[in-house]
């Protein structure tokens, strides 16, 4: 008994240690928050009765603790603010700068350069979606760490890369933009199939990669690119050619140094944000447009520099399809603006905006979930059409 009152301050601040130590892996929940503040509540009640501190300072420390508790539980779950769209769907902070880490081994799975031969879902698991309730029965990744089967040989193949959107996120798989597309050209042809190799949370850079180390496998003569205005933020965080180092590992900016703490404590975004006015990036309006201009000219550079001559070298078609995100349907001006103007009128590439075609038809329908803003069936659905539709060379 004499020792368990020092055991009981020790179990609570190594209990916070512990979940403090995961955010350096870009990761934390409200649950990280509860056992860092208690990890300091405990190690205040630890120091004083070792009487390392006086209880007077000790019952000070201890209450101001908690009331930053009780501030931290207020800004979050009542006043709400500056809650990032991970904590929304997920329930925990990922770091736009760390989550790219997270990446490096599905990356290195799809690239070749790790054998591994199943990547399963869990059939039947639920992914309510951020609260939109959508159900994925019997999902299943590839050999390629990929969703959905792969073609069989001799088959006219044709690939989809993207970020979730390309992969379907929002939708079972028989209503993902690659598997309609396959549907739609298949009334041109029976023979094609449709390779979905797109990946959640990848970018541009990213998807080249891969696609140069698959393309022998089936060896295409049409391929279509998915490219949001997300390509600009991932772009920011984790640079662009120059992260791919020789020796086949991967190398990421650094997010700011104090960005833990921003993971951890509400009370401390709100001071932040409101002192710097910062963006999800954590950078501010004038470092934003500065890291903005030099991620648009890095996707120009990309397409223009590599991608159009690779293309005409191989007589392969590639073809960009620019999908808007909820918020820019209607945008004048903003990132999709700049986005398109980067990537318009280049050669050897062809460049498509489906952003006019999808707003007149947002004005009738719900293409997007409420919350996780990600295309609903009909959304995949109309913008395999649009493919369809308006990108040239589609045998007759």
């Amino acid at each position: 008994m004499k020792y368990l009152k020092y055991i009981f301050g020790l179990v609570f601040f190594l209990w916070g240690l512990i979940s403090l130590l995961n955010l350096f892996g870009g990761s934390s929940t409200f649950g990280t928050t509860v056992f860092f503040y208690f990890s300091l509540i405990g190690l205040v009640y630890f120091l004083s009765q070792r009487r390392l501190i006086t209880a007077k300072i000790g019952l000070g420390l201890g209450t101001f603790f908690f009331s930053f508790f009780l501030s931290e539980i207020i800004v979050r779950f009542i006043i709400k603010k500056h809650v990032t769209y991970s904590e929304l769907g997920a329930g925990r902070y990922v770091s736009h700068y760390s989550y790219a880490r997270s990446l490096n081994f599905r990356f290195l799975v799809i690239a070749g350069r790790k054998d591994l031969r199943t990547l399963e879902f869990n059939p039947g698991e639920k992914r309510d979606n951020f609260g939109d309730n959508i159900q994925y029965p019997d999902e299943f990744c590839n050999e390629l760490g990929t969703r959905g089967p792969l073609p069989l040989k001799g088959r006219r193949v044709v690939y989809v890369m993207g970020d979730s959107f390309a992969e379907g996120a929002g939708a079972p798989l028989d209503s993902t933009y690659p598997f309609m597309l396959q549907n739609y050209l298949r009334k041109f042809d029976p023979n094609y199939s449709v390779l979905n190799l797109g990946v959640t949370g990848f970018d541009l850079f990213q998807e080249w990669n891969i696609f140069l180390k698959n393309y022998s496998r089936y060896s295409p003569r049409e391929a279509y690119f998915l490219v949001n205005t997300t390509n600009i933020g991932e772009i920011i965080t984790r640079g662009g050619k120059e992260r791919f180092l020789p020796d086949g590992k991967l190398k990421y900016t650094d997010g700011p140094w104090w960005e833990p703490i921003y993971a951890v404590s509400f009370v401390f975004r709100l001071f932040i944000h409101s002192l710097y006015n910062l963006d999800w990036f954590l950078l501010t309006p004038e470092q934003y447009m500065v890291h903005e201009a030099i991620a648009l000219q890095k996707m120009k550079m990309l397409v223009e520099g590599e991608m159009s001559i690779w293309a005409k070298q191989h007589g392969v078609t590639i073809r960009l399809i620019l999908q808007p995100m909820h918020h820019e349907l209607y945008e004048q001006e903003g990132m999709y603006s700049k986005l398109k103007t980067t990537l318009d009128k280049m050669e050897g590439v062809e460049i498509y905006d489906s952003r006019p075609y999808l707003t007149e038809l947002a004005k009738r329908e719900r293409l997007y979930w409420e919350i996780d803003r990600h295309f609903r069936p009909s959304g995949y659905m109309h913008l395999a059409e649009f493919t369809i539709e308006y990108c040239h060379n589609l045998p007759k």
